[in-house]
Parts: C-alpha cells; structure tokens; sequence
C-alpha cells in the first residue's frame, strides 16, 4: 500500500463520524459521470441527467 493511500485510509479511519454523513450516491455518480465505461456499466440504474460537474482542470504548461 503506498504511503498517499496509507494516509487516506488513516484520515477516513480516524473522521468516521464525518464519513457516515456522505451521500454516497452522490460519491457514485461522481465516481460514474467522469468515464464513458462507467457510465456505460454502472450508470444504466441511476439518473445521471441531473448531475453536472464543471470541466476537468486542464494541466499548465510551464516554460522555463
């Protein structure tokens, strides 16, 4: 398990009380809109045609 994963584990471990007031269908569909395969496979139950989420962030071009 690398060290980022480790921590995030440790984080929802420890804020429990935090974690138990998520929706987790709005974790789902944030987990689904964002790839075709998904959307494809998973996405056939739920109602995606609510959800929008902004663009991607595209990455900068830094010029030294």
């Amino acid at each position: 398990m690398s060290t980022e994963r480790l921590n995030l584990v440790m984080t929802l471990h420890v804020h429990t009380d935090l974690l138990d007031c998520i929706d987790e269908s709005a974790v789902v569909k944030d987990f689904v809109v964002y790839n075709k395969v998904r959307k494809d496979v998973v996405g056939k139950g739920l109602n995606l045609a609510e959800v929008t989420f902004p663009p991607l962030p595209q990455p900068k071009l830094v010029l030294d």
